[in-house]
């Protein structure tokens, strides 16, 4: 007899256990997901200490770490055979950059400085100093722009020394030559060919790859910031991004250029999110994302219960593991 859907919690289909940081899940695509998998009946259980978790029919990896250290796999696969993102170790830049450069590059065009580690290398000082809900983003960017414009040595010390850039705004320069010698010497930065996508209105585009299991959905961001990302978008601009939602579909094969796609492969990506461009009609991967953020879940305005709808289609992916 089919279980009516008020009655589907009493029923529970399986335990999909998602391990996440302290003060990384709030807002996240994966907090959507578990609503919509909470609705089709599934327990859904949010933990941050593996070593206390118990059997699980499914674990989903929600760390936002650059790189998983051994200790923590070890101790999900003792709680569960099947895990999401249990094969993605490392989402380190230089495991899929096709544009990296060395001070001794043939380039004659702009370069951009990143961090080797995910979103400027901000998570791993959020994890190594254990500051978490105590750490002030906007307070160390504004300390990361003051190092850099302070003065020549002042500067030199900063490239030489620093693990961490502004994840929104990483610095551009107008050549290889013009890059500061500590960043060449500083093992956790790289340097990278500036190859954006401009559209016929002369503004940057950033796209967005989405995916979980065989679930996948694209979207964009237009900004005449030459880095789109929200905090750098106009009120005009997050507007048309808003309304963009109502043009998404969910797909069941993938809806990225093969070169994208390789990226996921190489990475071991069941779920996360991939960014990249078309430079010149050329696909430009940037960076790969395994604990993307949307910001919070809601039902409250149209809006949201359009991204709502969306997550739902993107949720049935867990079929691929259960």
């Amino acid at each position: 007899m089919k279980i009516q859907k008020k009655f589907r919690k009493y029923f529970p289909k399986k335990r999909i256990t998602i391990a996440t940081l302290s003060n990384r899940f709030k807002g996240s695509v994966c907090s959507w997901l578990a609503k919509c998998w909470e609705e089709d009946g599934y327990k859904v259980e949010v933990i941050t200490d593996l070593e206390k978790a118990p059997k699980t029919d499914l674990l989903i990896l929600h760390l936002n770490l650059t790189h998983i250290p051994d200790h923590i796999l070890d101790s999900a696969r003792k709680i569960c055979p099947v895990i999401v993102n249990g094969a993605a170790n490392s989402i380190n830049k230089t495991l899929f950059s096709q544009q990296a450069l060395s001070i001794d590059s043939d380039h004659a065009g702009k370069v951009i400085v990143k961090t080797k580690a995910n979103y400027g290398g901000i998570p791993e000082l959020i994890h190594d100093q254990k500051v978490f809900d105590d750490f002030n983003l906007d307070k160390h960017i504004e300390s990361i722009h003051g190092a850099i414009n302070e003065n020549k040595e002042t500067a030199e010390k900063f490239w030489l020394t620093t693990s961490t850039l502004d994840p929104n705004d990483y610095p551009k320069f107008t050549s290889i030559d013009a890059v500061p010698n500590g960043v060449w010497k500083n093992p956790k930065l790289m340097v990278e060919k500036y190859l954006p996508e401009i559209n016929s209105d002369g503004k940057h585009v950033l796209r967005h790859w989405y995916f979980f299991g065989d679930r996948d959905f694209s979207r964009t961001l237009i900004a005449q910031h030459s880095s789109p990302k929200w905090g750098s978008m106009t009120d005009e601009e997050r507007v048309i991004s808003r309304k963009e939602w109502w043009q998404i579909k969910v797909n069941l094969k993938p809806s990225v250029p093969e070169e994208v796609q390789a990226v996921r492969e190489a990475l071991n990506l069941d779920y996360g999110r991939i960014d990249w461009a078309l430079h010149e009609g050329v696909p430009v991967v940037f960076d790969a994302n395994k604990t993307p953020f949307i910001g919070n879940w809601s039902l409250k305005n149209e809006l949201d219960q359009q991204r709502h709808a969306i997550m739902q289609g993107l949720a049935k992916g867990i079929e691929d593991f259960l």
